[in-house]
């Protein structure tokens, strides 16, 4: 009765509608079905689950898509030291401006975020709208690799763990020859 009547509530305020993109108890998906006991949810992995209506009323419930289907995405790169910043962020918001589902309004920003162990970091900033033929994470690898050519392109490294080891040459440094132990012949 309880999934019954959150069911007649849920189809009443309109608050989840089938096409929004909701995360509710550890799953993100598309509505699909919205019926009087239970709610079709289907994940980005395929996979579909039936949500009790009284989940959706009861558990906190993410509508991606509630007012507006437009979300913000980050990408962060870590540059080699050295490099050119400025320069950088010009062609990392230059691959942002040339991919046609990267919204131009808000438009895409660059950040210098900080300074890292290993690397410059930069941030990009932008806007995507989802939908059905959308997802987020098709526009990141896009962008990931566009990125990755052209400041390859450009002769920007994108930076990796290194570290730096330093030898104390104010004194001769020990030296030993050693030979390996002759395996010998099992008797037995």
């Amino acid at each position: 009765i309880k999934n019954v009547i959150s069911g007649i509530i849920i189809l009443f305020e309109r608050k989840v509608r089938v096409g929004d993109i909701v995360a509710v108890q550890g799953m993100t998906g598309y509505v699909t079905q919205v019926d009087l006991r239970a709610s079709t949810l289907r994940g980005f992995d395929g996979l579909e689950a039936l949500v009790p209506n009284s989940s959706l009323l009861e558990n906190q419930v993410i509508n991606w898509t509630y007012s507006s289907a437009h979300v913000r995405r980050e990408i962060r790169v870590g540059i080699a030291y050295g490099s050119p910043v400025h320069g950088a962020a010009d062609i990392i918001s230059g691959c942002a401006d040339d991919h046609g589902q990267v919204l131009r309004d808000p438009k895409p920003e660059v950040f210098f975020e900080d300074f890292g162990d290993n690397a410059l970091l930069l941030v990009l900033v932008f806007w995507v709208e989802l939908g059905p033929n959308l997802m987020g994470r098709r526009v990141d690898s896009d962008l990931r690799y566009a990125m990755e050519k052209r400041l390859g392109t450009a002769g920007i490294s994108i930076a990796f763990p290194q570290r730096d080891v330093h030898l104390d040459v104010s004194q001769p440094l020990p030296v030993r020859v050693t030979r390996e132990p002759v395996a010998r012949p099992d008797p037995g």
